[in-house]
């Protein structure tokens, strides 16, 4: 199930970070949609709901997510926060229950800011290609028409609406993950303190380069 949940991590990555530049040089996650608000339903072996809020095309997110996960008779709930800023430079990650986090630099930041939007579309098709995963059509999700991709590799299929992931499925039977949007508000208002770490959260920074001789994208 962890190399699955990698594999799906890696695709929603490789699809979502889009990074274009705007006039003033700064990185844009999702250069069609500067802000907006996404409601999630989540079923399968997690049940629950999630909220993003996004602003400045992508360079700030806020995703909430609360679900209960059951599995060979045990329960574990999750109330948490992630916050992705500085044009998606960092990322934070927050248990809201325990009020614990994590600080740390996206891995795949500087692999990707800087370069061409071609540049970008070649990479992620070379790795979108060794995953097994292809471009099968569209669909329509919360009323938005999605690009689908789908890899028998890693058993998943992905809606993308505007760089922005509005479906993805893993996995098959009672081992399955599904997230699906159910509302899209594009050109919303979004509050700063969204995007803020809550004052009472106690963060540890991460280095990655650290840990295992570091991992980098190939």
């Amino acid at each position: 199930m962890k190399k699955l949940c990698m594999g799906v991590l890696v695709l929603i990555l490789l699809l979502a970070f889009t990074v274009d530049k705007t006039d003033a040089g700064s990185p844009k996650r999702y250069p069609k949609v500067k802000s907006g608000i996404i409601k999630y339903k989540i079923s399968g072996m997690n049940e629950g709901t999630e909220v993003v809020y996004f602003d400045n095309w992508g360079g700030d997110e806020a995703k909430y997510t609360n679900t209960t996960m059951s599995m060979m008779g045990i329960t574990k709930k999750t109330n948490s926060l992630t916050i992705i800023t500085d044009s998606g430079q960092w990322i934070y990650n927050i248990d809201l229950d325990k009020k614990t986090g994590t600080k740390m630099k996206n891995p795949m930041y500087d692999q990707f800011a800087g370069k061409s939007e071609k540049e970008l579309e070649n990479f992620a098709e070379e790795m979108l290609g060794a995953m097994g995963a292809k471009k099968t059509g569209t669909e329509e999700v919360a009323g938005k028409i999605c690009d689908v991709w789908e890899s028998q590799m890693v058993k998943t299929k992905t809606c993308v609406w505007n760089g922005i992931t509005l479906k993805a499925e893993a996995g098959l039977g009672k081992m399955s993950v599904n997230t699906v949007a159910t509302e899209v508000i594009d050109g919303a208002s979004i509050p700063k303190d969204k995007f803020e770490v809550p004052s009472n959260v106690t963060l540890q920074e991460v280095d990655l380069s650290k840990m295992r001789g570091g991992w980098k994208p190939k």
